[in-house]
């Protein structure tokens, strides 16, 4: 049950963060307001957002809080800023079962001649809230598909 969860929200996460930046009516990329990349990172949180129409914006943030990993999604017509976006958040995982121990995102510049992507590695750690021994670990990679 949980590497099954688990895997489920690594793939989804990776799958929608490779939509981050998508604008398909501008040339630039789009990016939260306030943030200097398209994909805003700290220690345990990041977001993005990507259009979805001509007059919608879809903003992301997933976020470790309190040994729960949140999912926040906001549509708004132009890019919210993060402490806008991470807001309406919910638990991707039954809180009473599964506590997420660990939630790590970094990021690494990948520099062209007159662009720049990055390339993202997420990890992950859970745990069973009634069987601390049943634990589980896993990480991805992600390159940036949208670049600025």
């Amino acid at each position: 049950m949980l590497l099954q969860q688990m895997s489920s929200v690594m793939q989804q996460m990776k799958e929608d963060i490779q939509r981050a930046g998508f604008d398909g009516i501008a040339t630039n990329s789009m990016m939260l307001s306030g943030s200097a990349n398209i994909l805003y990172q700290q220690a345990n949180k990041i977001g993005y957002v990507y259009r979805k129409t001509a007059s919608e914006s879809s903003n992301t943030v997933y976020q470790l809080n309190n040994n729960m990993l949140e999912y926040c999604q906001k549509d708004s017509p132009s890019p919210l800023n993060i402490v806008s976006a991470a807001t309406e958040c919910f638990d991707l995982f039954d809180p009473k079962q599964i506590k997420v121990t660990q939630f790590d995102v970094h990021r690494t510049v990948l520099s062209g001649s007159a662009v720049e992507s990055a390339f993202i590695s997420i990890s992950m750690a859970a745990e069973l809230k009634n069987d601390h021994s049943i634990s589980h670990a896993m990480s991805l990679q992600v390159q940036q598909r949208n670049w600025q």
